[in-house]
């Protein structure tokens, strides 16, 4: 065989091996972005769930915010002595402004919730105990509910000390609370407290929820960030501490479980202050 020849051969086996890269490159983006939009889809669903979980105690609340404004403007409107008379007229307008702007609140509640941002879109400035009161309120008709059915009695203790802000997703941070109360809250069938706590070192802002349930052995500790590993049986979904975990992830912070069976759990979760991540830019 000629060197041309051999020359050919080799530009031909050249051309069919950067085919066949090219190809198989063009499987794995394939695979990578239907392996992208399934985790996207997962991501959704869980969300989608814990909303789900809030819808059916937020109905419950809003009907109770709604119920002053139709009675009372019923009274309005069947008694002309009322309607008259302007110290009862105030008096009945001011409790139903308050009670339509408690209304408006709960839906601007849910609806930050599930507020979706921009992947490319910073972080901001985040405080997070007025975030904690948020959602203990948004939670909490759901949970205190299912407590009642029960015949339990679950109790909220709040120590939120004077912490800086941090840099985050605070669409996200919602998320990992909501999901970590629920947590909390199905830990603890037999009632019990739940505790959120702030505090701040020299260079973490950490937050802590700690229940009173049934703990975990060492198994689930292990394996509890596992996406589909769940001790709820068909009632859970197994997602909802992966996506905590992934959150935190993203925020670079880190997560510290302790729990002994029986006695108890506790998230502590840490992420680095604002104002220390100012002074490493400057």
């Amino acid at each position: 065989m000629s060197f041309s020849g051999s020359q050919e051969n080799v530009e031909k086996v050249k051309a069919e091996f950067e085919k066949k890269i090219s190809e198989r490159t063009q499987q794995l983006e394939k695979a990578l972005e239907e392996l992208r939009k399934t985790q996207y889809q997962l991501v959704q669903q869980e969300r989608l769930r814990a909303l789900g979980q809030m819808a059916s105690g937020i109905v419950h609340d809003f009907n109770n915010a709604l119920s002053p404004i139709l009675g009372y403007s019923e009274l309005l409107l069947k008694d002309p002595q009322a309607r008259e008379d302007r110290k009862t007229l105030l008096q009945f307008l001011q409790i139903m402004n308050a009670a339509a702007r408690h209304a408006a609140g709960i839906v601007k509640r849910l609806r930050d919730f599930f507020y979706t941002r921009e992947q490319n879109e910073p972080f901001t400035s985040v405080h997070l105990n007025p975030m904690i009161e948020e959602m203990i309120s948004l939670t909490q008709p759901k949970w205190k509910s299912q407590a009642l059915v029960k015949g339990a009695q679950i109790t909220v203790r709040k120590e939120l000390g004077d912490i800086p802000l941090i840099e985050g997703d605070d669409v996200q941070l919602r998320e990992v609370l909501t999901n970590l109360i629920f947590n909390a809250v199905d830990a603890m069938p037999q009632g019990g407290e739940l505790m959120l706590r702030t505090y701040a070192n020299a260079y973490e802002v950490v937050l802590e929820v700690c229940d009173q349930g049934i703990g975990m052995d060492e198994e689930v500790k292990r394996r509890c960030w596992e996406p589909f590993f769940t001790t709820k049986g068909d009632s859970g979904s197994g997602l909802g501490l992966s996506v905590v975990y992934g959150v935190i992830q993203r925020h670079g912070g880190s997560v510290l479980i302790q729990s002994e069976k029986n006695k108890g759990t506790t998230f502590s979760i840490s992420f680095s202050r604002s104002d220390d991540r100012e002074r490493e830019s400057s």
